[in-house]
């Protein structure tokens, strides 16, 4: 049975997920926008993706566990699950956040890899897209 503490505790960790995924999405602009540093731009635009998903999963608990998964594959799977049933822009925001997840750890662990700035703009784009998609289709504020 979900207590009305329960319910005070989600709506504040929903709350705390998504201005950190917009936080982390104006970052990710404005560095995009300085041209420079594409490896953080796509760090940045990821984590935006990861925090969202996170409070679109938080605010969507039916389990034991209302603060949802916190381990990125965990979240990513989770909300693959979620919104397995959806629409078409539903699992492109899926397949967008894997992807973005397999970006950011490339862009954070391989020495070898040279971020770009297309590919920073692609990153902050998908992220842009991503956050519009939790606010509309799950409710969460602006």
């Amino acid at each position: 049975m979900t207590t009305p503490q329960d319910l005070a505790l989600r709506d504040a960790a929903v709350a705390e997920r998504w201005a950190l995924a917009v936080r982390h999405l104006e970052e990710a602009q404005a560095v995009l926008a300085a041209g420079v540093a594409p490896l953080s731009t796509v760090h940045s635009a990821y984590h935006a993706m990861h925090h969202a998903a996170r409070a679109v999963l938080i605010l969507k608990a039916t389990g034991p566990d209302i603060l949802g998964p916190r381990q990125h594959g965990q979240v990513v799977q989770e909300f693959g699950m979620l919104i397995k049933n959806g629409p078409a822009a539903w699992l492109q925001a899926g397949r967008d956040l894997n992807r973005m997840m397999e970006e950011r750890t490339v862009a954070d662990y391989r020495t070898s890899y040279i971020g770009t700035s297309s590919a920073a703009q692609v990153a902050v784009t998908k992220a842009i897209m991503f956050l519009e998609l939790c606010r509309t289709e799950f409710g969460l504020k602006p």
